[in-house]
Order: structure tokens, then C-alpha cells, then sequence
């Protein structure tokens, strides 16, 4: 069994105290591309650990949940449900690390 590694698709992130420049890396002769920040598992990393960035994202994944159901929340929807609609689809977006999957 062989291990293919696609340097395409990897990126890396190098963390530092110091504001060095990204070092290169290099495998098979082929180098891979370094970033500042990158989603992993739902979450966005930054070089700097900066989680503002994180939270401006959430907030936007979150208001775009609302407005994609905004026609499904009516006046005439009673409020328990509209409730419910937040605490199980919207909430979790801006809260957890992985949206909710809505068939």
C-alpha cells in the first residue's frame, strides 16, 4: 500500500511568535503552498490566532441562514416555532464549528 498525497489540495499554515515570512516547503521537488488562514473542521484558523476573524464569520454564515429561511418565518408562524426554527438551524451556525444539514 502507497500513500498518494495530492500537492495540489495541501496547503500549510506556519505559526510564529516572530512576523517571519512563511518558510517554503517542499516535497518531491514540488512546492506546497503556504497560507495566512484556513477552515478547518468548520472553524477559521489564522496565522496570528486572531478568532475575530472567526466570529465576523459565523455572524455572516449565521444571517445567511436566517435569510435563506426568512420565507419560511411569517407573521402568522406561532412564536414557539419560530423559536425552535432558531435554536435548531440558525444558533448552531453562529455557536457550533458545522452547520446543520437542512433537506
Amino acid at each position: 500500500m502507497v500513500l498518494k498525497i495530492n500537492t495540489q489540495k495541501i496547503k500549510y499554515m506556519y505559526c510564529t511568535r516572530s512576523s517571519n515570512q512563511i518558510p517554503r516547503l517542499l516535497i518531491d521537488d514540488l512546492e506546497l503552498e503556504g497560507v495566512d488562514t484556513f477552515v478547518y473542521l468548520g472553524s477559521l484558523l489564522t496565522k496570528d490566532n486572531n478568532v475575530s476573524e472567526e466570529i465576523k464569520r459565523r455572524i455572516v454564515l449565521a444571517n445567511k441562514c436566517y435569510y435563506g429561511l426568512r420565507k419560511q418565518m411569517v407573521p402568522k408562524l406561532p412564536r414557539q416555532i419560530k423559536v425552535t426554527i432558531y435554536k435548531t438551524l440558525i444558533r448552531p451556525v453562529l455557536t457550533y464549528t458545522e452547520r446543520p444539514r437542512v433537506a
